[in-house]
């Protein structure tokens, strides 16, 4: 970990008690793991970490999270993780309205970005595909089992402020009642920037669709979402005037049943399909990932959980003369402070 982040924590551990004297609360989690994989060592790694600061009074909420993960693109070292930042102010008035000024978790996607919020030691590859984060205003209204929730924010959906972007306005409406659940919305942003190819004008618009549904029975659980990208990054055209596509919709699929064995002890299997096409020499390749597997959680303690599960993978590009398949898993242990 680097001096900065070791700065950081030591002060806010430091000075917990005069938090807690101010009405501060101090909380978060470490998540430690044993990972396996194809082409890569077995290794022991901090797959994340968070403390988060927050207050409430009366209608008033502020939160700021400071997380950490491990990025394997710096040696697996346990960095801060910019993308799942969250600072933000939120008010909520007596008839139903909430709003919230800042950076916040996404409200699109089935899986959250704790890993201590999921059921599996980390989440999937359709997560992989979704924003993080927003940068901007949340409105939420709830009326009865209905929820609508408005959102206008920087581009970027990863906690950096893209600016070859327009900011992004998107919808999410949802209802629930004790048995079932269903949400969907959208999210759209353009561009402001220039492309060797394309000029600024003829990008569009990118374009996120999200769908979820679950429904729980007893001790089963059942859930699943359909999320669509298209014109990711803009790039729908090769060229000025042409019809060759550069890039087809992403799409994604998850399914993931669930069952609690006890109130300590739950297992769930989940199914993920994610579909992708760019062009590369002329051609539109596909690639298909899939990934399938078991998870079992166990909630040891109140501030304790441990996590196990192993995944099938295979990813198919459509150049390709066959398709590869690996299997990889983890063992987690969570502590919750």
């Amino acid at each position: 970990m680097g001096i900065r982040a070791t700065f950081i924590i030591s002060l806010l551990l430091g000075t917990s008690a005069s938090f807690a004297s101010e009405g501060v609360k101090v909380s978060g989690f470490a998540d430690a793991q044993y990972h396996f994989d194809r082409g890569t060592p077995n290794t022991f790694i901090l797959n994340q970490g968070a403390l988060y600061l927050s207050k409430s009074e009366g209608a008033m909420e502020g939160l700021i999270d400071l997380p950490f993960a491990t990025d394997s693109s710096s040696g697996n070292n346990f960095l801060f993780a910019t993308a799942q930042a969250q600072a933000f102010v939120k008010y909520k008035y007596d008839f139903g309205l909430k709003w919230t000024l800042g950076q916040f978790d996404t409200i699109y996607g089935f899986e959250l970005n704790d890993t201590k919020d999921v059921h599996f030691a980390r989440q999937g590859i359709v997560f992989a595909q979704m924003p993080v984060t927003h940068t901007g205003l949340l409105l939420d209204y709830g009326f009865g089992p209905v929820t609508l929730m408005l959102l206008v924010s920087n581009s970027g959906g990863k906690g950096a402020q893209v600016t070859a972007r327009k900011p992004e306005a998107g919808v999410r409406l949802s209802w629930s009642n004790e048995t079932f659940s269903l949400g969907a919305g959208t999210l759209v942003n353009g561009f402001d920037g220039t492309n060797a190819d394309v000029p600024t004008e003829d990008l569009g618009n990118e374009q996120l669709i999200d769908v979820t549904a679950g429904a729980g029975f007893g001790p089963i659980r059942i859930d699943a979402a359909l999320d669509m990208i298209s014109n990711k990054d803009g790039k729908t055209k090769v060229a000025v005037g042409s019809d060759t596509p550069a890039r087809d919709p992403i799409m994604g699929l998850l399914l993931q049943l669930g069952y609690a064995i006890s109130d300590k002890h739950s297992v769930a299997l989940r199914y993920e399909s994610v579909s992708d096409a760019e062009l590369s020499g002329g051609t539109l390749n596909q690639t298909i990932q899939t990934k399938a597997g078991l998870g079992l959680k166990v909630q040891m303690s109140e501030s304790m959980i441990f996590k196990a599960d192993v995944f099938s993978n295979s990813e198919q590009l459509s150049d390709a003369a066959s398709k590869e398949t690996f299997v990889d898993g983890n063992i987690a242990a969570i502590v919750l402070f």
